[in-house]
């Protein structure tokens, strides 16, 4: 009995060592034509993925724990200075279990509007509750520029195809004046 319960805490031991490595962060960017006509340059929307495994769990009362990470998220122009700067703080709902089938991943999104240029998209995850090896950066490069051909972002999908009406409406108001 012994050796069993003694083997049981080796597994445990392990894989809550395999999940305590440094939060991950995962960036995904998508541009867009800038639909203002004077300002040249595009949108850029910015999807940020932080799983909640690696994370570290506090207790906040009996039998509840939640975790908490601070994403700080920079565009970087060529030359080094910054276009742009968000410091968002991600926590997720509390739990009663910390299992890793309960822990979802976090998501943000922002959408900014830049001009033309090389960019660098760098973002940096700190987990609020571990000091020693709490952080990972990660830095993608990004190309800003206007579309010379039609764009698959130019194309407009419509929901269902434009039909008339069969009612009176406010914008259908049949043959009379």
């Amino acid at each position: 009995m012994r050796v069993q319960s003694l083997s049981v805490s080796l597994v445990l031991a392990a894989t809550l060592g395999a999940q305590a490595g440094p939060p991950q962060l995962i960036l995904q960017v998508a541009k867009f034509r800038n639909l203002d006509q004077v300002q040249k340059g595009g949108e850029v929307e910015i999807s940020v993925t932080v799983p909640t495994q690696p994370l570290t769990y506090r207790q906040r009362a009996p039998r509840s724990f939640q975790s908490s990470a601070v994403v700080d998220l920079d565009i970087l122009k060529a030359d080094g200075t910054a276009a742009w700067h968000e410091t968002v703080t991600l926590k997720p709902p509390v739990l009663s279990d910390t299992t890793i089938a309960l822990k979802n991943p976090l998501s943000f999104l922002k959408r900014v509007t830049l001009p033309d240029g090389s960019y660098t998209l760098r973002g940096r995850i700190r987990d609020q509750y571990k000091s020693a090896n709490g952080e990972t950066t990660v830095a993608q490069p990004l190309v800003v520029a206007a579309p010379t051909a039609p764009a698959f972002s130019d194309l407009v999908f419509l929901a269902k195809p434009a039909a008339k009406a069969s009612a009176e409406s406010v914008f259908n108001r049949g043959a009379t004046c």
